[in-house]
């Protein structure tokens, strides 16, 4: 797939396919997948909580791929984020629900994370393995992502045995996003979004 140009802040830009990531990139993808070193590489960098040499330059490398490289997927296509939270982290869970909840009310944006972020394309992935909805020790979020902007990494020719996933690294970090519809299920959230662009952020 050649490079593919979209409107971009007013001017055109050209994203590649993945195919065409650098060694030093797919090394830090991979990384990205494995639970452990994606926990350091988002600590590390985004969050400041971790000094490790190795961690920030991953970081760094997947925090400029979003500039460079697109999945080609349909904008349109929902997926998905499952987010659990542990019973005794209730008060947490409650006060990011709060702020969903105030966030649609008033019809703000919202960011819904300081880091990239990972999403699924299978809706069932990310309820039962990532938001844990049937464990009675967890309280779970679950975002649909209904629309949003290019710059993003379909990582599963990368993922090895998580290839089932379906999935994409999204820059939530630099985006900016719009509550839909809340919905509640018992112990569970369902929460739709869309991206909406936010120039200071992209610049």
């Amino acid at each position: 797939m050649a490079a593919m140009s979209v409107l971009y802040n007013g001017k055109m830009k050209k994203f590649l396919p993945l195919s065409k990531a650098s060694g030093e990139e797919i090394a830090a993808i991979k990384r990205w997948t494995d639970y452990k070193s994606c926990q350091m590489i988002r600590d590390c960098f985004f969050f400041g909580e971790i000094e490790d040499i190795y961690s920030y330059n991953d970081a760094r490398v997947i925090d400029s791929m979003f500039e460079k490289y697109d999945s080609f997927l349909d904008k349109n296509e929902s997926i998905y984020r499952g987010i659990r939270f542990k019973n005794s982290d209730q008060k947490i869970f409650e006060e990011v629900v709060s702020n969903l909840e105030c966030s649609l009310e008033m019809r703000t944006s919202i960011e819904i994370d300081k880091a990239p972020a990972s999403f699924t394309r299978e809706f069932d992935i990310a309820k039962e393995e990532f938001a844990l909805v049937h464990d009675p020790n967890y309280r779970s979020l679950i975002f649909e992502l209904v629309s949003r902007e290019d710059g993003e990494l379909f990582i599963k020719e990368y993922a090895g045995d998580f290839s089932y996933q379906d999935e994409i690294i999204i820059k939530s970090h630099k985006s900016l996003y719009e509550v839909l519809a809340i919905d509640k299920d018992g112990d569970t959230v369902y929460i739709k979004i869309k991206e909406v662009r936010d120039e200071k952020k992209n610049k």
